[in-house]
């Protein structure tokens, strides 16, 4: 049998003009395909649109490259029976006016597995064209064995994009002596990652619109509201039907494509539709081939106004009067989306008009995002997305290579350090084309590589760099940094040898508000091998904020360092970075805080790729909740995108009170040594957002939101700018607007139960299940008859009071057996104080910081508006604990605010104390003040919510080394 070889002469590939003749777009396949196999063996690849004529394509290169036998591979079996047909009647070739015989060629539709070399022989000897799918020819498949030499000297696998990587590799394996052409719309997989073989043609599908083998598509969008899923389809199809009906006034002809992916759902659909008048025919996999074959036959004659079509098994239809489409489970890959337009965007001549898309964006999920949400017609946007995935691959260049590598530098030559950050983008990030021509001053890109868009970019910069010991010379050196941009899905892997150089070129490159530092729990799942050994370091993160006795971070180092993480570190710390044994070829480490993860090695680009997968699979396939293996005495951390409760306590960065000097301006207004407090008022937007007040020095500046739906998530609304000037001891000066100094340095945030949130994530604390220490909430010496207990620092006005709350507490202070002469007490009453009294009792050596504060009740009781802000001040105290700064901090207050002062004017002995204040050599005990409460009402056979609030603060102050009691009412 050859039947293309005999036939020859009956087949012309160009005609005269006056008849039909093959398209352009396929003139221009054929002869790339016949230039291609002068010069390579080679796989090849053909892109050209779904409709575009692709089976006729087929046919012609069986004649041009004078094609013995033929196999052809696609995907399903519905376009396998449609090529057989085409293939069978040569209708298309003679209607064309290109083939002039009433020979055809024998065709094998061939079904069932091929597991010997007779099922070769028999599937293959009288036919000169056979048409197979993947789970019956390839010897990928168990059912199957590789065929003998020589049987097939043409390969064509349709709608390659469909394929696995092992159905190519079988492919060219079992037929590598034989030409092999791959076919599809789209020259990308649903993955995103190349098809293997050599792109040799291209027909965009821009030029398809032009040369009106498309018609535009308008999209219609319906609102469902996020309903449930029958009242979804139930919309859907209503708007469908009445798009459908006002086609048929000028179209008649016009017909209804459904598009869903599964079978029951597909079932569910046709009962929908046929309640509603409309006639449905019913394709998918679960069907048997004949009824297929009968449902699609009858839609091509007109006898059904619609077609449901489930999964991959609707891409391949070849039904032109397809004129709308209703997405009730829409696409989420971009050839998958492309495929399926293509059904109804065909022109059809005996229709006028657009074809129509219906579907709800609402539901819209992955890359496809940006066709359904950009406010461009269809025909301009999909032409766009397709061409700018498949021009920026390295093989349609738009730089010569002399202008990408000036140094002749091979990738093959480069071993970077597996260290990597990792980032989540968002639709339409993409990297800018010629961004080479774009640097900013003073980088100079030596070296550019990609192999494909699914490969790293690769990037090589030079700089000046002024040499350290001779810069009175202005002496230099050349700097050379590798930089590695690897985008996988939607993560992109960031390495670079200067994050101070990336950092620069990062606007040139790609938007940066397209995407954000991976999550921390995300990051944690870097460390989810089950392989994984011992650890050599871990570092912990405070949950609260750092103080002079509990640090910001603390870190331990040595073998299996895990064992020297304690109970009690879970109180306070969570985890922050580990360095740790995966196995013996790996030693990992992950940073949670800044979104890194690194291994200690050194290899080719090709490996780090490798790896960089494998990480990407850990942080895709791990959860929210996935542990670090043996750090369960840590406090626990999650994403979350709302609040679980209202805070209690809203705390600015613990940088706030290491300066020397800091200033709060306000349009013409400073506030000197004044430390700005955040007061939570509401809780808004179903939890996902908070309102609060910025005071300084009991003015209020403004109003300040933590939004999770904000992309800065941190707002400063004020009607003037707010600047913060910071003088930090041993660092750069802080000079900025409020808005940035606090997405920089975002607050933290405590809740009732404990737990504190820092941006999005949040920590819970292991704090075991435990009851107030009832004897450290104490009715104050003397009682509370004297005193007006609805007066904190102001003069009494209730009669017969001689005392406020302060007053009384410095009274209790001085009779105290522990106070003599020489102790110092001062009073820091003011917003932003360290307590509103600081007692040095100099014989025993403790600082005791009472936070006095009125009762916000006519009688003692338990009500939480009586603790609230006392626990506010209370937990900023922690940072003075064991603090170096305290008393030069007290000296700046009684100097600069007005409410503050030493008694008995002992300014003199304070310095002469701050000459010689060694901090560790003191204890501390912090002391709420409060007549409003009471003891009886606070303790409670079930917990009330003062002493869960009591609760957290002393277990706070207590990692803290600090004491805590209460005085009150009985």
């Amino acid at each position: 049998m050859a039947f293309f070889i005999n036939n020859k002469k009956h087949f012309e590939l160009e005609i005269e003009k006056d008849k039909l003749g093959f398209r352009k777009c396929q003139l221009g396949a054929v002869w790339a395909v016949k230039s291609h196999y002068t010069k390579s063996k080679s796989p090849a690849l053909i892109s050209m649109p779904t409709g575009s004529g692709k089976t006729a394509l087929m046919i012609a290169l069986c004649f041009e490259l004078k094609i013995k036998k033929v196999l052809i591979i696609t995907p399903s079996v519905v376009i396998r029976k449609q090529i057989f047909d085409v293939f069978s009647e040569m209708e298309i070739l003679k209607t064309l006016g290109v083939f002039n015989s009433e020979e055809k060629p024998k065709v094998n539709n061939h079904i069932g597995y091929l597991k010997t070399e007779n099922d070769w022989i028999k599937a293959t000897k009288s036919y000169d064209v056979v048409i197979s799918t993947p789970n019956s020819c390839s010897s990928d498949m168990k059912e199957n064995i590789a065929p003998p030499k020589d049987l097939f000297d043409l390969i064509i696998i349709d709608e390659a994009h469909h394929a696995r990587a092992k159905i190519y590799e079988s492919a060219f394996k079992d037929f590598k002596d034989s030409k092999i052409i791959l076919l599809t719309a789209t020259p990308f997989r649903r993955d995103r990652k190349r098809i293997q073989g050599e792109l040799i043609y291209h027909y965009p599908i821009s030029e398809a619109i032009k040369d009106e083998i498309y018609r535009p598509v308008t999209f219609k969008n319906v609102d469902t509201n996020n309903g449930k899923s029958q009242d979804k389809d139930s919309l859907l199809a209503n708007a469908a039907i009445e798009s459908l009906r006002n086609e048929q006034k000028n179209n008649p002809n016009a017909q209804l494509l459904i598009k869903t992916r599964k079978i029951n759902s597909a079932e569910e659909l046709k009962k929908i539709y046929e309640a509603k008048g409309i006639s449905v025919g019913l394709i998918h996999s679960g069907n048997t081939t004949k009824q297929n074959e009968d449902c699609l036959i009858k839609c091509k004659k007109g006898e059904l106004e619609s077609l449901i079509a489930v999964g991959m098994i609707g891409e391949g239809l070849d039904i032109p009067t397809l004129k709308i489409s209703v997405l009730h489970d829409i696409p989420r890959t971009l050839p998958t989306t492309i495929q399926f337009i293509g059904r109804i965007s065909r022109i059809n001549k005996d229709q006028v008009g657009n074809a129509i898309l219906i579907a709800d964006k609402n539901y819209v999920k992955g890359e496809v995002k940006k066709l359904y949400y950009f406010d461009k017609s269809w025909d301009k946007l999909i032409p766009g997305l397709v061409e700018h995935i498949v021009m920026n691959s390295p093989l349609f260049p738009n730089s010569e290579p002399s202008e990408l590598n000036p140094l002749g530098i091979s990738p093959n030559d480069l071993k970077p350090f597996f260290s990597t950050k990792i980032h989540k983008t968002k639709v339409g990030f993409e990297f800018k084309k010629g961004f080479h021509k774009k640097m900013p001053s003073g980088i100079d890109l030596v070296f550019t590589h990609q192999e494909d868009f699914n490969s790293p970019l690769i990037l090589i910069t030079k700089h000046k760099k002024t040499l350290p010991w001779g810069k009175d010379s202005a002496l230099f050196q050349e700097n050379y940094d590798l930089h590695i941009l690897y985008l996988i899905e939607d993560y992109l892997f960031e390495s670079s040898t200067s994050d101070l150089i990336l950092n620069h070129m990062k606007s040139k490159l790609f938007d940066t508000k397209k995407y954000d530092i991976v999550p921390a729990s995300n990051i944690r799942n870097g460390l989810s091998d089950n392989t994984i050994g011992q650890y050599f370091m871990v570092g912990m993160s405070n949950i609260y904020g750092s103080g002079a006795s509990n640090p910001t971070y603390k870190m331990l180092m040595g073998l299996e360092v895990e064992s020297a993480v304690k109970h009690s570190d879970g109180a306070v710390f969570s985890f922050g970075h580990a360095l740790s044994r995966i196995d013996e070829n790996e030693t990992r480490g992950i940073a949670v805080n800044n979104g890194r993860i690194w291994a200690i090695k050194r290899k080719n680009i090709k490996e780090f790729s490798i790896w960089c997968q494998h990480i990407y699979s850990l942080i895709k396939l791990g959860n929210n909740e996935s542990k670090i293996p043996r750090m369960s005495n840590l406090a626990n951390f999650k994403t979350v995108d709302k609040f679980e409760d209202k805070p209690v306590s809203i705390q600015l960065d613990s940088v706030c009170f290491q300066m020397a000097i800091v200033v709060i301006r306000k349009g013409d207004k400073n506030y000197e040594s004044f430390i700005p407090e955040i007061i939570f008022d509401n809780l808004l937007n179903n939890n996902r957002k908070i309102e609060c007040s910025l005071i300084v020095e009991k003015d209020e500046l403004a109003k300040i939101y933590f939004d999770f739906d904000n992309e800065k998530k941190w707002v400063v609304n004020s009607d003037t700018e707010i600047n913060i000037f910071m003088d930090i001891p041993d660092k750069d000066p802080i000079n900025t607007s409020l808005d940035d100094f606090i997405n920089a340095y975002p607050p933290l945030i405590i809740f009732q139960n404990a737990k504190s949130l820092r941006g999005s994530t949040l920590f819970e604390p292991k704090i075991k299940e435990q009851k107030f220490d009832r004897t450290l909430f104490k009715a104050i010496d003397g009682g509370w008859d004297e005193t007006d207990i609805k007066k904190e620092a102001e003069e009494p006005t209730e009669p017969g009071k001689i005392y406020n709350v302060q007053q009384k507490t410095i009274k209790v202070i001085i009779n105290s057996p522990g106070y003599t002469d020489n102790d110092i007490i001062v009073i820091d009453d003011g917003a932003g104080e360290m307590a509103d009294i600081i007692w040095f009792s100099l014989n025993e050596k403790i600082i005791h910081f009472f936070h006095c504060k009125f009762s916000s009740t006519d009688k003692p009781g338990a009500d939480t508006r009586n603790i609230t802000e006392l626990l506010q001040q209370a937990l900023r105290n922690c940072i003075w604990i064991r603090s170096s700064f305290i008393i030069k901090q007290l000296l700046n207050r009684v100097n600069t605010t007005k409410n503050s002062r030493i008694l008995e004017d002992k300014y003199d002995e304070l310095n002469e104390l701050h000459d010689d204040f060694i901090p560790t050599d003191w204890d501390y005990k912090v002391c709420l003040v409060q007549p409003g409460l009471s003891k009886s009402a606070v303790f409670k056979d079930n917990m009330t919510n003062v002493e869960k609030l009591l609760l957290i603060l002393h277990d706070r102050l207590q990692s803290s080394g600090c004491d805590l009691k209460i005085w009150a009412s009985s």
